[in-house]
């Protein structure tokens, strides 16, 4: 559609930025001020990270040599990162293992605390990428190196800034101000004028392409470089692209829309009892009934056996 001869004709100069669009080159996003400055900070972790990933890429055949060497480029990156950062790396709390064949050991956040509320937005973070780059299906040994770096990296570099920021954010985000805000969109979205809206046109197949071209764009170039170099660029790429598919299926946006609709009621009137009646809905559902039909031949056996 992009490079249809009527749009191109149309617009002479698009064709230029198409072009350096899909050329097969490193993409280099444009720094501002703020990161120019920050350059000091960001170059030395960088550098890290690359190192890293370059002693992993080189594992060599003897268990003993990798191990060396994997010594080696830790002891540069702790040298890069400055005195006050290796101190605190190695102050960080020793990480008790969990037995193999535990899947939660496998898991980014498995050694933060449950019962700790401070590592609660931490760990929920970390859930998320786990999810989203689908570390979970990597090679057992890399994993674990993976996520027991991250963990000791973000203790070490951040402590419990993260944890404040994501509390901040969230506490902004649902303050009443911003809740006032979204009420005030979406009543002059639906109701513009005091009068309804009528049905919005379907836009034509050629603007749908385009928004998704431009859409991922903008998700490819958000995440950091930082994050690429820990868990890969490709790994990265993948997991970018893995939501945004998630979003691109009607049912499935329907069904998180009622999810969020029917938490915000349950939070906003909980002496409403919103729950329980939510319980009753559900059940009258065909698709429901159908699942409980189904699971119930299956604990039938179990019951006979014991």
């Amino acid at each position: 559609i992009l490079l249809s001869p009527e749009l191109l004709k149309a617009y002479p100069a698009l064709a230029a930025y198409i072009l350096v669009f899909l050329e097969n080159k490193p993409y280099n996003k444009g720094k501002g001020d703020f990161a120019r400055k920050m350059d000091t900070f960001v170059n030395p972790l960088r550098n890290s990270m690359r190192n890293v990933s370059n002693a992993v890429k080189s594992l060599p055949d003897s268990l003993a040599e990798s191990v060396n060497k994997m010594s080696d480029n830790m002891g540069k990156m702790s040298e890069r990162l400055g005195q006050d950062i290796k101190q605190s790396f190695f102050k960080a709390p020793i990480l008790v293992p969990k037995t193999d064949s535990d899947p939660e050991h496998y898991r980014v956040s498995a050694q933060l605390d449950d019962n700790d509320d401070d590592n609660i937005p931490l760990r929920v973070m970390l859930l998320l990428m786990d999810e989203v780059f689908d570390l979970k299906e990597r090679n057992q040994w890399l994993r674990r190196q993976i996520t027991s770096l991250l963990q000791q990296l973000i203790r070490a570099t951040y402590g419990d800034t993260i944890n404040r920021k994501i509390v901040d954010h969230v506490e902004s985000m649902t303050s009443p101000d911003q809740v006032a805000d979204y009420v005030k969109h979406f009543r002059d979205s639906f109701w513009p004028n005091g009068i309804l809206a009528e049905t919005a046109t379907r836009r034509d197949r050629s603007i749908r392409m385009r928004t998704r071209v431009a859409a991922k764009t903008k998700l490819l170039e958000i995440m950091p470089d930082e994050l690429k170099h820990i868990i890969g660029a490709e790994t990265t790429r993948k997991g970018i692209l893995r939501v945004f598919e998630m979003f691109q299926h009607t049912q499935l946006n329907r069904r998180l829309v009622y999810v969020f609709l029917e938490g915000f009621l349950e939070t906003l009137f909980s002496q409403c009892k919103f729950r329980e009646l939510f319980i009753k809905l559900h059940s009258r559902s065909e698709r429901t009934r159908r699942y409980r039909q189904k699971q119930q031949p299956s604990h039938a056996p179990a019951l006979q056996k014991r």
